[in-house]
Formats: structure tokens, C-alpha cells, sequence
């Protein structure tokens, strides 16, 4: 299952840390209300279970609500399911480099959205073509099999950052591998991976993984550069995802830089039985490279069958709504009474209205009750 809108998790999770501390908030102040009425027993009277536990019932009802709204707004989906009908085109994956590498400014505003911003323009031009997505640094995995939904994918290629890949540098093997993988279980006739990078390649040999993934597996791979030959300073990516701070250092406390290295990609596609075009300002060389090469495979490939992700949002949407529904019918029916209130222990001071209220009446009863006596003593002896 994947989160289209991921970050309504991490929203959930606040409400209900918020919940949990509202209510024992709550109940820490209720306890100083009633330890100044109430002697130590009744405190314990007033504090137990089936007095609490509709305030506790209340609290997880309203809160695991909410927080199943969150979670029906971050779209959980998962697939891809088979839908009726077919379709043309091509089946590809786009992988993306996500190293710290593409954090340079030599492409506007940086490497790494430059790319992305030419990836989503070029997927919403084409309609009966399924791209997914492989991000890879130095490691590589699958963000998102081939699929005809285009605001999932570019949701995804959005979300891209460095972190998404937990290790960092440059390993297009693991891009290669994990692409043949995924074609070879879903049968694909005319596979065809298209690699963006700047081509600063730190581990593996991906010119080998390239050639035999063409040879005995019938892999077509593109590689698209970006950046510049003169390349610039690797920086670093602050949380609102621009680049801010000062640039990235080594161990040994130097800048690091990064230039566009195009003979290794340029290497990798010649082997894959693809071609190497440079991703530039002016133009979209994807939707170029789709028109003079892409489209011919598409065409001698075999037809595909439509899919698409199934929507689960409905289920938690429906179990928020239901938990607020029930919330107000665990509601006590009647007030829960304590004690008599003439049993309440309050002490008065002294001198006020109420106390000498108090002691009038307690006089007032004394002077009855002495009076009854000696009625009732005249009465024996007469």
C-alpha cells in the first residue's frame, strides 16, 4: 500500500498525541478540583472506573475520528489492478538519481527539480503510455510500477528527495536490476528504462550491468544528463525543499563538487541499445527523445493491458464517521451523583453569613429540643 499524500500521517499521528495529552491534562486538573472538596476516599470514589471510564471512551472515540479523517485525505492506494479494455504504447521506468550529487545549482533552481519538472511536463503529454518510477542512489528501488495514472506518478516524482534513499551514491547497477526484475514478472514484450543523472558513478559497473541487461534480458536503456560540464557545489536541502545552508564538506573538511560526467552515460546507453541526450533549459529533450526512438518500440510493441490503483481512502473515511457517530450514545444517560451535597465536608470559615446562618439554626434546634424536655417533665409530674 502507498500514501499518495504521505505527510497526512504524520498529521494523524499529532492528533492523537494531542488527544492522549488533552485528556490526562484534563484529568490531572479534575483531581486538584475535587482533593479540595472532596476528602481522600471520596477522591478515590469520584476517580474510579465507572465514573473515568466515559471520559476515557469519549477521548479514543474523538481522537482515533479525526485521525482516521487524516489518514482517508492521504489517499492510501495499492495496486495496480487490471481494468477492462487495452491500450498502445510503451511500458518504461524512469530512473532517477537522487544522490546528493544533484543538489548543484548549475540547472535551475537545482539539479534534482529540474529533472523532476521536466519529467511531470513530459507525462502529462502522453496518454496511452505506462511510465513507473525507480529512484536509486546508492541503492535503488521501486517507487512506483508502470501505471496510466498520471497524478500518482507525478505525486511521486514530486516527493523525490535525497533521503528517499537511505544510502548515499551513485549506483546505476541497482537501477538496471531492479528494472529487468520488474519487466521480466509482468511479461513485457519491448521494456525500456530511461536513466536521469548527472553520471557521477561511485560504485558497481554500470556499463557491464547495462550490457548484459540489453543482451539477455532485451532491455532498452536511454540515459538523459543533467547539469553542466563545469559543474558546481554540492549543497544541502533544507526542509521547506530549497537548497540553503553552506555547501557540503568531506571528511577532511574540503567542498565537495560535482560536474556532469557524459561519457559514463553516454557509455551506459550505447550498451543498453539506447541513446544519450542532455536534459537543457530551452525545450523538453524527453518529449524529443519519445518521438524519434520511444514511439518505435511502442509501436512493435505487444498491447497492453489497461491498470490502474485501487482506492481505499472510503475505509477509514467511514470508520471516522462511525466512531464520531457512536462517541455521543457511550455518554452517561444520567448525571453519576457522588454523595448527598449535605454530606459534602465543607468546613466554613468563621465570621462569614453562611456560618453564623449555621449557628443560629444550631441554636435554634438546641433551644427546641430543651424545651421538649421540660414539657415533658411537667407532664409526669402532673
Amino acid at each position: 500500500m502507498i500514501f499518495l499524500y504521505s505527510y497526512w500521517l504524520w498529521i494523524a499521528a499529532l492528533i492523537v498525541m494531542a488527544g492522549l495529552g488533552i485528556y490526562f491534562i484534563g484529568r490531572h486538573f479534575r483531581k486538584k478540583r475535587i482533593t479540595a472538596f472532596l476528602s481522600v476516599r471520596e477522591k478515590e470514589a469520584a476517580m474510579r472506573w465507572p465514573v473515568e471510564r466515559f471520559r476515557i471512551y469519549s477521548a479514543i472515540l474523538i481522537t482515533m475520528g479525526l485521525a482516521c479523517f487524516c489518514v482517508a485525505l492521504a489517499r492510501p492506494l495499492t495496486g495496480p489492478k487490471k481494468s477492462e479494455g487495452t491500450s498502445h504504447g510503451i511500458e518504461a521506468y524512469i530512473a532517477l538519481d537522487v544522490s546528493n550529487s544533484m543538489l548543484v545549482q548549475d540547472a535551475s533552481p537545482y539539479r534534482l527539480q529540474f529533472a523532476k519538472d521536466k519529467i511531470n511536463h513530459w507525462r502529462e503529454q502522453l496518454a496511452g503510455d505506462r511510465i513507473g518510477l525507480i529512484l536509486f542512489a546508492g541503492d535503488a528501488f521501486i517507487q512506483i510500477p508502470p501505471t496510466h495514472d498520471s497524478v500518482v506518478f507525478e505525486k511521486m516524482v514530486q516527493n523525490a528527495l535525497p533521503r528517499s534513499v537511505g544510502q548515499g551514491g551513485t549506483n546505476f547497477k541497482g537501477a538496471i536490476e531492479r528494472a529487468v526484475e520488474s519487466f521480466e514478472r509482468r511479461e513485457v514484450n519491448a521494456p525500456i528504462l530511461i536513466i536521469i543523472s548527472d553520471g557521477e558513478q561511485l560504485q558497481e559497473d554500470g556499463i557491464a550491468a547495462a550490457r548484459k541487461a540489453h543482451l539477455e534480458h532485451g532491455l532498452y536503456i536511454f540515459t538523459v544528463g543533467v547539469g553542466t560540464a563545469a559543474g558546481g557545489e554540492v549543497r544541502t536541502l533544507g526542509s521547506n525543499g530549497e537548497i540553503s545552508g553552506p555547501p557540503r564538506r568531506d571528511r577532511m573538511r574540503n567542498v565537495i563538487y560535482s560536474r556532469l560526467d557524459e561519457p559514463i552515460l553516454k557509455a551506459i546507453a550505447q550498451e543498453g541499445g539506447g541513446r544519450y541526450v542532455h536534459l537543457q533549459e530551452s525545450g523538453n529533450m524527453l518529449e524529443t527523445l519519445y518521438h524519434e526512438d520511444l514511439r518505435e518500440l511502442a509501436l512493435s510493441s505487444q498491447e497492453i493491458v489497461a491498470d490502474d490503483y485501487n482506492e481505499w481512502f472510503f475505509v477509514p473515511l467511514a470508520l471516522g464517521l462511525l466512531l464520531l457517530l457512536v462517541e455521543p450514545f457511550l455518554r452517561p444517560r444520567k448525571p453519576i451523583v457522588l454523595q448527598p451535597l449535605s454530606a459534602l465536608p465543607v468546613d466554613l470559615p468563621e465570621g462569614s453569613a453562611l456560618s453564623e446562618s449555621e449557628g443560629a439554626l444550631r441554636a435554634s434546634s438546641d433551644t427546641g429540643r430543651l424545651q421538649s424536655r421540660l414539657r415533658s417533665t411537667n407532664n409526669r409530674r402532673s
